[in-house]
């Protein structure tokens, strides 16, 4: 009886011995995949989604951490201009572009306004930039975030400027349009001009220039025209020369 006791014993010290180590290895798994996805910036981004009700399913690749973690730790000057936003800001080179050394590329491909809302402030500390350019929100209608969610986002990213970098200037792009036909999902163009329209109105409650570029780079029919696109939705050489057009354009008013 007493042998039987034993062996029960052991069987029992190995079965929780080879629970633990399966527990020990789940975990060292689980915080591989976080850290090779982000790290915990990783995992607060996801949970501060699910929190703001816009799910758990936003695809924050490395790419996006690793550039954000570099603009973190870039240094900041009085004179900077930053422009904020997804693959349309970081596919140019703003300061050839503008001829003006003190523009920063501060885009992120694949990024949308919640993306941007949790790296704002780092972008704005310890010296806040002189004015910034913001144009996001494509990704997010491609997501299927709510026309309310991505305008929730824009004002907290405004309120967040507002309180680190209350002298500079803002200019928040409208979206430009795309070709249905041809981009990654078909949004239409009333869509998007409907974000817009609530962006002008968001824009001016914070005293924020908002500046119309849709107009500026859709066909008749409302589809980003095919002389500023490849692909129907990022811009190609033309369509910059045509951004900085509308930029100069800002300028002279």
């Amino acid at each position: 009886m007493a042998l039987i006791k034993d062996r029960s014993f052991a069987l029992k010290n190995r079965l929780l011995v080879i629970s633990i180590t399966l527990n020990l290895a789940c975990l060292a798994g689980l915080f591989s995949l976080v850290r090779i996805k982000g790290g915990f910036d990783y995992l607060w981004i996801k949970t501060s989604s699910m929190i703001r009700g816009q799910g758990f399913d936003r695809n924050y690749n490395p790419h996006y951490f690793n550039r954000k973690e570099h603009f973190a730790r870039m240094p900041k000057q009085a004179e900077d201009v930053l422009f904020i936003g997804d693959s349309m800001v970081e596919h140019c080179e703003w300061a050839k572009l503008l001829e003006n050394s003190d523009v920063l590329n501060r885009g992120i491909l694949g990024d949308d306004t919640l993306g941007v809302l949790h790296r704002i402030e780092e972008m704005l500390k310890p010296i806040p930039p002189r004015k910034i350019y913001l144009m996001i929100g494509i990704n997010d209608l491609f997501l299927g975030v709510s026309e309310n969610h991505v305008l929730e986002n824009f004002a907290d990213i405004l309120k967040r400027i507002e309180v680190h970098a209350p002298m500079c200037e803002v200019i928040v792009h409208g979206l430009l349009p795309i070709d249905p036909n041809r981009a990654p999902k078909p949004i239409p163009s009333t869509t998007i001009l409907s974000l817009n329209g609530r962006l002008s109105q968001l824009c001016r409650e914070h005293d924020v220039v908002y500046l119309e570029t849709f107009a500026a780079f859709a066909d008749k029919k409302g589809r980003l025209a095919n002389q500023y696109s490849r692909d129907g939705l990022h811009l190609n050489s033309k369509g910059y020369q045509n951004w900085k057009k509308l930029l100069e354009e800002r300028g002279k008013e």
